[in-house]
């Protein structure tokens, strides 16, 4: 983990350890995210675990195309559920993805009970336009339902909606990723590359994974 990281899980296990109702509230609070399924992940993942949400309400939805399998059989072996993407080679991405994210929302409607709260952590904003165009198969339940979209152009597509159906936090115009990560990602990425290059040679082809 990283030294940013670790600092901020030390700081919410000591504000939990300080607010004891506030974690056992969290023993009923889940998370259905889509994400890509690399090791950055991990570690969001084990800030949330020591925030105080339980490892087996946290359900994942990977991308096919960036999921790293490794890491997504040790996030199964330690306990986190993790949805499978079908990729069928006779549809797109996007239609797949969609039919994906319906897959996990009906994994929320017969696993989340009346009274839970509920977290829709979202990247690209299909996950949360499947949650807010079936929301009328949980809108009689008694939830507190929020959603959280890292991406700008997951923003884009939910601004695009006459109305959102629960609060949705836009990470991608935060204040956090907008002065802090996005000038810290400019910093390292040519460091980065360059040490990768002199690794792995010159020629290899390379990506950067930020912390969404």
């Amino acid at each position: 983990m990283s030294t940013i990281a670790a600092m901020f899980a030390d700081t919410l296990t000591t504000y939990t350890k300080l607010q004891p109702r506030l974690h056992s509230q969290l023993q009923n609070t889940y998370i259905f995210a889509c994400q890509h399924i690399r090791n950055p992940r991990a570690e969001m993942l084990e800030i949330i675990e020591r925030f105080g949400i339980p490892k087996q309400n946290i359900y994942l939805l990977g991308k096919s195309y960036s999921t790293n399998i490794e890491l997504q059989n040790s996030l199964m072996d330690s306990g986190y559920h993790i949805l499978q993407p079908d990729t069928p080679s006779n549809l797109s991405f996007d239609i797949m993805h969609q039919i994906n994210c319906q897959r996990l929302f009906e994994v929320f409607i017969q696993t989340v009970s009346d009274g839970a709260r509920v977290i829709v952590l979202d990247d690209g904003g299909m996950l949360l336009t499947t949650f807010m165009d079936n929301y009328d198969q949980y809108s009689s339940w008694h939830l507190e339902i929020a959603g959280i979209e890292q991406t700008s152009s997951g923003y884009r597509i939910l601004s695009e909606r006459q109305a959102l159906a629960f609060p949705v936090i836009n990470v991608a115009r935060s204040t956090g990723k907008l002065q802090y990560e996005t000038p810290h990602l400019a910093h390292m990425c040519p460091a980065t590359s360059n040490t990768f290059a002199d690794t792995c040679g010159r020629k290899s082809a390379h990506h950067h994974d930020g912390y969404g």
